[in-house]
């Protein structure tokens, strides 16, 4: 296999501008929850995380097997784990956002470059009342003007 192949990996992000009532939700992050030298400082961020390769329904077509429905899946999937949101509606994607070496914009010393592109969705719920992961140790519903 080509060389560069093996020395760069790259993800694709799903994060989620979740709005309620006209504010948006910022989860914070907990303090050292994480390998990076970002994850030493707690900071908000929006809900959301790295598509697996298990996101999605497993198809057949053409002869071969595939997943559909990848980037929904993956996004309620992070939303519900981070936030207990069972009733997100995704709507448009609002930014695309690309990370040359997510690893070390990241702070973590590796010796392959790891590149990100980083989608942000709109999105809706209607519970305002969350349950969020360990990842986090609050949350804000936040409008324009704060």
């Amino acid at each position: 296999m080509d060389k560069i192949f093996h020395e760069r990996i790259f993800y694709v992000g799903v994060k989620a501008a979740i709005c309620h009532k006209r504010k948006v939700l910022f989860l914070k992050r907990s303090k050292g929850f994480g390998k990076a030298k970002a994850d030493l400082v707690p900071h908000w961020d929006l809900p959301g995380g790295k598509i697996s390769e298990l996101d999605g329904d497993v198809v057949e077509g053409g002869g071969k097997k595939f997943r559909r429905d990848v980037i929904n899946r993956a996004l309620q999937r992070e939303v519900k784990d981070e936030t207990g949101i069972d009733d997100l509606s995704i709507g448009d994607v609002v930014l695309v956002h690309c990370i040359e070496d997510y690893k070390k914009y990241r702070g973590i010393k590796e010796k392959i470059s790891v590149g990100m592109t980083l989608v942000i969705f709109d999105c809706v719920t209607k519970k305002d009342e969350l349950v969020f992961s360990i990842e986090h140790e609050s949350y804000e519903w936040l409008s324009k003007k704060e």
